[in-house]
């Protein structure tokens, strides 16, 4: 957005400022969440950070585990070795290994 709505309110005492902080941090309190909803939302994100913010809502991660498969250790993952010059795609971004003041590695990054 280049702009963004805002309410600007600038004629207020400091207790009316007080006052205002305190029952706008207040009204998290008074809030009903529609868990449901929150749940859909938590499994699509699947962020373990945000799941702890919701303990009561139990969270399928889409990976269903039996019991043998609890214990077992995974296996060792592979070792991947860069050289300079390897170029990755990121998304829409490009990432190389090299010497950003070699003019030459830039102009293949590029």
């Amino acid at each position: 957005m280049s702009e963004v709505p805002v309410v600007l309110v600038d004629n207020l005492t400091n207790a009316q400022i007080k006052k205002y902080r305190i029952l706008d941090n207040k009204l998290s309190d008074i809030a009903e969440w529609d868990l449901e909803n929150i749940k859909i939302e938590l499994e699509e994100l699947q962020d373990g950070e945000l799941n702890e913010l919701f303990p009561d809502i139990e969270i399928d991660d889409g990976i269903e585990l039996n019991e043998e498969e609890e214990d077992t250790i995974p296996a060792e993952p592979t070792t991947i070795y860069v050289e300079e010059g390897d170029i990755f795609q990121l998304g829409e971004h490009r990432l190389m290994c090299g010497d950003s003041t070699n003019i030459e590695s830039i102009e293949s990054l590029m």
